[in-house]
């Protein structure tokens, strides 16, 4: 896969170089990694499925020993997505890069570990601060608010520290976005580059790096809101099913019902694989340029 890397781009030049790569490239690309995108779609769907019919039939019928087992079974095929997904994005590397594939999967690998370490961290920070700040805002005697004092209220200080811890979170990561790159393009550069030098150079084109992923987060939105219209519309059907089962009305849903929602989630997430592809690729230009600039 030829690609003109090192020249100073703009916004809409990344994103334009990254289509064209990807457009011009697409059987090689599909030929290669159609098996590893399958797989991630098929476990991203188990995944949805799961926590969707999890959540509905935990609604009306609740469970505690059931929901433990598909949570279980969540988590575990979650984890096969994103090695499925490592898998994918390794050989997207070595076609680009030209490097050898194990080398650029066993990379990617490493990338993808460190992020899930982080949201799992990440996730548990949000937590105990909306929870502490809760604790802060309710009074210790009840729950039960006063007069002059709405149950929101107690929500106000919780909600804006969560969102400010998120905001922080998303400024503070934005250098990754280059130095991650890096680390995956460059095979003489240590992991721990992604948080250091790296890192302090994708710092200092964080404006650019902002503005980029504020313009493909939109792009990306809108698309994948059209993907997922299909299994929106099925999502909605299960729960006002399952809202009319527990007060008491018959389940209208088609025997088929499951075998829909799969193979629908399975063909959506299969083009939600390589709408990422191209993300990917966006950033792949972004540091040529950004290297470009430096020269």
């Amino acid at each position: 896969m030829e690609s003109d890397l090192y020249q100073i781009r703009s916004l809409g030049g990344c994103t334009k170089a990254a289509y064209e790569l990807f457009v011009s490239n697409i059987a090689t690309i599909l030929k290669q990694t159609w098996l590893p995108a399958l797989l991630v779609a098929i476990a991203t769907t188990a995944s949805l499925y799961m926590l969707i019919f999890m959540g509905a039939e935990s609604f009306a019928s609740p469970n505690l020993q059931a929901f433990i087992i598909k949570l279980a079974i969540f988590l575990i095929t979650f984890l096969c997505s994103v090695a499925f997904f490592s898998w994918h994005n390794g050989i997207i590397l070595s076609l680009i890069t030209g490097q050898d594939r194990k080398q650029s999967i066993m990379r990617v690998a490493r990338i993808n570990t460190i992020y899930v370490a982080m949201g799992i961290l990440f996730t548990l920070v949000i937590g105990a601060i909306f929870v502490f700040f809760l604790q802060q805002s309710v009074p210790a005697q009840a729950l039960k608010p006063t007069e002059t004092t709405p149950i929101v209220n107690y929500f106000t200080t919780p909600i804006l520290a969560t969102l400010a811890t998120i905001v922080a979170f998303a400024i503070a990561t934005i250098p990754l976005l280059y130095s991650s790159v890096k680390y995956l393009i460059e095979p003489q550069q240590p992991l721990v580059s992604i948080f250091t030098h790296g890192y302090l150079a994708g710092l200092k084109r964080w404006g650019f790096l902002f503005l980029l992923s504020f313009l493909l987060n939109i792009i990306v939105i809108i698309v994948t809101a059209i993907c997922y219209l299909p299994i929106n519309i099925l999502t909605m059907a299960l729960y006002m099913n399952q809202l009319g089962t527990f007060i008491g009305d018959t389940d209208t849903l088609p025997t088929l019902f499951p075998a829909i929602f799969i193979t629908t989630s399975i063909l959506v997430q299969f083009l939600i694989v390589y709408v990422a592809t191209v993300v990917s690729m966006v950033f792949y230009y972004a540091y040529g340029s950004i290297e470009a600039q430096k020269k």
